[in-house]
């Protein structure tokens, strides 16, 4: 899609036909084809905007110790080479906390992204919404 506001007038865009919402239960993703081994050094840099349901605490878990933030979310995953094994990437400064620390979020457990075996950091995301473009690395 190339109607965004980006700064180059290029981006990926994961809502609905109707240009603003997405589909109950949807899972999204941009992938790709750079080959990477391990034995290199190398950095992510890219910009974002996103726009979810807010973020909401309530004291619930998604496991015992991985509090919830909110239910939708969006993360950064690197996959191996069987495109199955992956690992999220902790942008710098992370994905972000509740008011009370919470970093989970719930749409990665109900929609079986991953199981409770997960470590709590498989869980974590970006949710809510950014007023504005924000870059990461």
């Amino acid at each position: 899609r190339t109607d965004c506001d980006s700064s180059d007038g290029k981006c990926w865009f994961a809502g609905g036909a109707d240009g603003a919402n997405y589909p109950p239960s949807s899972l999204r993703g941009l992938r790709s084809p750079v080959a990477v081994t391990a034995d290199i050094g190398v950095n992510l840099t890219f910009i974002a905007k996103w726009q979810m349901e807010p973020e909401y605490a309530d004291g619930t878990t998604v496991k015992p110790g991985c509090p919830i933030k909110g239910f939708d979310g969006v993360q950064v995953r690197v996959f191996m080479d069987d495109d199955e094994d992956f690992t999220v990437v902790q942008p710098d400064g992370g994905y972000g906390t509740g008011p009370s620390g919470e970093t989970a979020l719930y749409a990665f457990l109900s929609e079986g992204v991953y199981d409770t075996t997960a470590p709590c950091s498989n869980f974590d995301g970006w949710t809510d919404s950014s007023s504005v473009f924000k870059k990461f690395n």
